[in-house]
């Protein structure tokens, strides 16, 4: 490319790294259209009983027509995002390129398909029609995980052991979601069935609690090399958090109700996760010893 003893100048290596830059923003960019598209076809088989609901005005976005659109548009950017925080946490992950893609894809595909249930819980929609939606937005992000794994992403075994999956973790991070979540269905009181329905309302709060737990066994995102409180702020607050309070944020698009209920959920279901994650670092882990060792 260049003669022999020839240096590139500034301008050249500048134009390859712009290029560089523009090849990697197009085929992220074509990951994240194309998954979204294997999920709007999905949907086309079943549509979620959500924009059938008889008991809640539908939003209007679905009385003006414009649902198709604003809901591809929505979902194709809810995608970008959580592939973004992949890119963003996927050195701190262990594995391939392929056991990254598929450790982070089926984390958050979990999240989606267990958290469209609630809908069954809250309403009585139907439980087939609301695990179909959420299994084909979890298709979706797991085929664009394992996209981005594949192009983006560097396998990492050396500087990480293969991670355990810890009871504890579990644990702790499910009993800290339920606390919050019952302080949001009887102290904010959030729209829930806790009352109507309490033992289907328990068992979904829990499952969701133990998923979000086995979640952050799964990915073990580098908790020794930081202060509990960053580590529970990293899972916590970003790599769930930023994706819950999205996934929540969805029901505007099919139906009318108070945005600060939506917020409410989302931010206390977050403030739980992180002290979860926050009292396993700190007082069950070891963390500060072991993070001592790493200095």
């Amino acid at each position: 490319m260049f003669r022999k003893n020839e240096q590139p100048s500034n301008n050249q290596i500048g134009g390859q790294m712009n290029l560089g830059l523009k090849n990697k923003t197009s085929r992220f960019l074509l990951i994240v259209l194309l998954s979204t598209l294997v999920s709007i076809i999905l949907h086309q088989i079943h549509n979620d009983p959500l924009m059938d609901l008889d008991s809640k005005a539908q939003s209007i976005v679905i009385t003006s027509g414009l649902f198709p659109i604003v809901a591809s548009i929505a979902l194709a950017t809810t995608f970008g995002i959580i592939g973004l925080i992949f890119l963003w946490i996927q050195k701190h992950l262990w594995g391939s390129k392929l056991q990254k893609g598929l450790i982070f894809g089926l984390s958050m595909c979990g999240v989606w398909i267990i958290g469209m249930t609630e809908a069954h819980v809250l309403f009585s929609l139907s439980l087939f029609g609301e695990l179909y939606t959420g299994f084909a937005d979890g298709v979706g992000i797991l085929l664009m995980s394992v996209l981005l794994g594949k192009y983006f992403v560097d396998d990492t075994f050396k500087e990480k052991k293969k991670p355990q999956i810890s009871v504890m973790a579990i644990l702790s991070i499910a009993i800290f979601y339920l606390i919050a979540r019952y302080f949001s269905y009887f102290i904010l009181n959030i729209e829930s069935a806790a009352i109507s329905a309490p033992f289907a309302t328990f068992v979904w709060t829990a499952a969701l609690g133990i998923w979000i737990g086995f979640m952050y066994t799964l990915m073990d995102i580098d908790k020794y090399r930081t202060t509990p409180f960053k580590h529970a702020v990293l899972f916590g607050g970003i790599v769930f958090g930023i994706e819950w309070i999205i996934f929540n944020l969805f029901a505007l698009i099919f139906i009318v109700t108070p945005v600060s209920d939506l917020i409410y959920r989302s931010l206390f279901d977050v403030l739980g996760v992180m002290i979860g994650v926050y009292v396993f670092s700190k007082f069950v882990s070891g963390h500060d010893n072991k993070r001592q060792s790493l200095e």
